[in-house]
Parts: structure tokens; sequence; C-alpha cells
């Protein structure tokens, strides 16, 4: 690649460190969507060509390509649905483990699923299982499924965070031992 070339692209693209600078001066955002890139003191493809070039040397207007993936795909694509268990993560024993419930603190925020937590919400939290993976617990008669919707517990020795809807169904409200199988 020439030097010119080079010049060009490195003007053209903006440097993520001075980005990440706070601006100067506060200015309203609906003058910075209006206002043309030369008045915002950003470097365009007008300054770039000011650089000194051979005559031969073509100015590159999008050195990325960004427009041309821009125009393809012009809709946001829909979140991805909840992941199924693979076939060969289905257990058919039950295991016991450690749980506690979480909620209060969190109503009104969204899990690491995207669920909104509510005292409603029927599901667990779990370190490392993809979300929507479908857990069945068992505690003093009552059996509940409930998809993962959460990540945690962030405290050493328990496997799982019931969310208050769980807690309810189950009547476990508290922490201690439960039986559960990934389904």
């Amino acid at each position: 690649m020439s030097a010119a070339v080079l010049a060009i692209i490195c003007a053209l693209v903006p440097n993520p460190v001075t980005m990440a600078r706070a601006p100067t001066a506060y200015v309203p955002l609906d003058d910075a969507l209006f206002t043309p890139v030369g008045d915002l003191g950003l470097p365009s493809a007008s300054d770039a060509s000011q650089a000194s070039l051979a005559p031969s040397d073509p100015v590159v207007d999008d050195p990325l390509g960004l427009a041309a993936a821009a125009s393809s795909d012009p809709a946001p694509r829909p979140p991805a649905p909840l992941q199924q268990p693979a076939a060969g993560r289905v257990s058919v024993a039950w295991h016991s483990g450690e749980v506690s419930w979480y909620g209060p603190g969190f109503y009104g925020q969204r899990t690491a699923c995207g669920e909104a937590m509510t005292e409603q919400l029927v599901g667990v939290a779990h370190r490392s299982l993809p979300c929507g993976t479908l857990v069945t617990f068992r505690w003093d008669g009552h059996t509940v499924r409930a998809p993962v919707v959460d990540r945690g517990p962030y405290v050493a020795g328990r496997l799982w965070d019931l969310t208050p809807g769980l807690c309810a169904l189950l009547d476990h409200c508290f922490t201690g031992p439960i039986s559960w199988k990934v389904t």
C-alpha cells in the first residue's frame, strides 16, 4: 500500500484514543445531528485530499466499505431466540445443590438474558448455562420447570439463584439445598 493511500485512510478513520476523550465544548444533540462534519472539527474527505498526494493517487471516500454494508442491510436484526440445551446436556438424574433467591433490589431492571425482573418472573440464574436452558427443581412435593434467565449466583458454593416467582412456586425462599436436573 502506498504511503499516500495510508495517509488518507489514517485521516479518515477516527483515532479511538481521541474519540474516547470528553468533548471540549457541549454540543446539543440536535445540533450535532444536523451540523456538517467539517463544522465539528472532525477530519473530512476534503481535508484528507488536501494532503500532499501524487496526482495519480485516487482519493478513497469509503476506505472501510461502510456505505455498501449499510445499504445492503437497512433494518436491524431481531435478537437471537433463546437457546435450548444440546441433546448431550439433558440430565436424567437428580442432583442436589445449594440455592439462594434474589429479586427485590433488581425489580424493574433487565436480566442478563433480557427479561424484565418482576415479582412474577419464573426463572433461575446460573453462571454458565445458556439462556433459555430448562431446569427442573423439586422441593417438598413441589416440582417446577424454569428457564435460565440471568447470570449468578456470585457467592461461592451456590449453584442457582431463584427468581421471586420460582421461589414462591417452590415454597423455597431461603438459602439451602434443593434437588434439580437439567431437562
